[in-house]
């Protein structure tokens, strides 16, 4: 498999529900043209053969961000946990991750790329979530990192609860001036561990 170097940005969530699920990434200049596809498929199931999704540009955001490619999932089981991985139009494999939709009756949890975000609003009796939020992470610094390792060391130590339902984020993830460069270095790159199996929630207005 290749380094997720492969990508400006490595593939990250941006919504899940308990029907569906959107993962997206940046490709590199140079695999403008390029095709990708992402293969998924429910965990540890012994009858069920990998699925195939392209990844389309997402053109609603080609002024922002370029060469960002999105395959939005649908159809998936409830409260499954699904892995998938990224492959280029040489079979090229890419490892991406794993995440886990939630109860049917949920909206699930997104950070849409343009549209407001959505509440995570589990129903049903004995269900949890699990969120991990964090704020003031955006300087891609030795303090950003140690949260992070302190958030994965929490979930790998029980495993009911690997990954967090999702990531709430609070605010000032891309210091100092909010470029896409600092973006991507500051806080996709550092938190790209978490981001390949939990949607990002995104808080707006000023954090206290």
């Amino acid at each position: 498999a290749h380094s997720h170097k492969r990508f400006a940005i490595s593939p990250y969530i941006t919504h899940v529900s308990g029907r569906e699920a959107t993962i997206c990434l940046q490709t590199l200049a140079s695999d403008r043209y390029a095709k990708f596809s992402l293969l998924y498929m429910a965990h540890e199931s012994e009858n069920c053969s990998s699925r195939s999704q392209q990844l389309e540009e997402d053109t609603g955001m080609h002024l922002f961000v370029q060469h960002l490619r999105c395959a939005r999932l649908h159809t998936l089981q409830p409260k499954t946990m699904y892995t998938y991985a990224i492959e280029d139009q040489n079979f090229n494999r890419v490892r991406g991750g794993a995440f886990t939709t939630f109860s049917e009756k949920s909206r699930g949890g997104s950070m849409p790329l343009h549209a407001p975000n959505k509440a995570i609003i589990p129903e049903g009796e004995g269900y949890e979530v699990v969120l991990h939020a964090v704020a003031d992470c955006g300087d891609g610094g030795k303090s950003a990192k140690l949260v992070r390792n302190a958030l994965l060391g929490a979930t790998d130590k029980n495993p009911q609860h690997r990954h967090a339902s999702a990531l709430l984020v609070a605010g000032d993830i891309g210091y100092e001036h909010g470029t896409l460069k600092e973006y991507t270095h500051n806080f996709f790159d550092v938190w790209a561990p978490v981001l390949r199996h939990v949607p990002i929630i995104t808080v707006l207005g000023r954090h206290a």
